[in-house]
């Protein structure tokens, strides 16, 4: 049973440290300086919030495979990070009853990181959504199975860490905002211009926190809500957490929600008549090079 445990833990922890590793750079380099300087200040402080979502069934044999993420999942919370810029590219050590993963990153990164991040260990934060999609899942609705009590436990234990971890950063970034002193300007800074953005961020985590409780409280175990699919995904952006999407071979159910993720996130940070004015014309350069392809091949 440990053996196992280990296991489901070791496979869960690599997904999560991959995780990891796409979004501390891009945090740095997609906002300005101080924007993506205060996410990774709330990460140091808080700790890093990862978000699996799953699309197992709680049905058959994907019930097994449900049955094992979610403890790897669960032991997540037993692990700390730590960027260092010298060493092994990543390397487990023990730490009393937890376990520090120390990520090598480049001195060019590595001095850019907060202050906080060069000696804080960071906790992970694991949270899980789980809903099952796919034919066998309606099937078991129609049905009456009771398989689905399963999904609602999960979603309502993740959902209490959810809006844990949302009020403290509500907290968080209210202390921020309070009067400068020569403690709070040496790690906050004492530009004050940045606090209409904060405000705007906290009250969009509040919107998005509303309406995930409501999805989350609507919950049954006999008909599916993808809806708290739909409203986890953007409240994890928004509180600066990682995403992982899975479901029994990460292929079609996997692709399919990551398109939808990714088309939904082009809606929402660009408006529709950017993005096709930035697709038109790569789609007309395509259509041209394959009419001059088919051309000559023809001739």
């Amino acid at each position: 049973m440990l053996r196992w445990r280990h296991c489901c833990t070791y496979i869960t922890y690599n997904t999560l440290n991959r995780t990891n590793q796409t979004t501390t750079t891009p945090t740095i380099h997609r906002y300005d300086g101080t924007k993506g300087q205060l996410i990774l200040e709330q990460i140091a402080d808080l700790g890093y919030l990862c978000h699996f979502e799953s699309l197992l069934t709680a049905q058959k044999n994907e019930l097994g495979m449900l049955e094992d993420f979610e403890p790897g999942v669960r032991a997540l919370k037993n692990f700390s990070l730590r960027f260092v810029c010298r060493g092994l590219p990543i390397e487990v050590t023990p730490h009393g009853s937890r376990y520090v993963v120390s990520v090598c990153v480049s001195e060019s990164l590595f001095k850019r990181l907060p202050k906080s991040l060069h000696t804080n260990l960071v906790p992970f934060i694991p949270i899980m959504f789980q809903q099952g999609i796919n034919e066998m899942a309606r099937l078991a609705d129609a049905i009456g199975s009771k398989g689905g009590k399963d999904e609602v436990r999960i979603n309502r234990e993740s959902l209490r860490v959810l809006l844990h971890y949302s009020q403290s950063v509500e907290k968080w970034h209210k202390a921020s905002l309070l009067p400068a002193s020569p403690v709070r300007s040496a790690i906050y800074g004492s530009n004050v211009k940045e606090s209409g953005e904060i405000q705007d961020r906290l009250s969009q985590i509040k919107v998005l926190q509303k309406k995930m409780m409501d999805a989350i409280l609507k919950e049954k175990h006999n008909t599916r809500n993808v809806a708290i699919l739909h409203t986890a995904a953007p409240l994890v952006r928004a509180l600066g957490g990682g995403r992982v999407t899975s479901c029994k071979s990460g292929k079609d159910r996997t692709a399919m929600s990551v398109t939808l993720e990714l088309a939904s996130v082009a809606f929402a940070d660009m408006s529709f008549s950017r993005i096709f004015s930035r697709c038109s014309p790569k789609r007309r350069r395509r259509r041209t090079s394959s009419f001059a392809t088919s051309s000559s091949s023809s001739s």
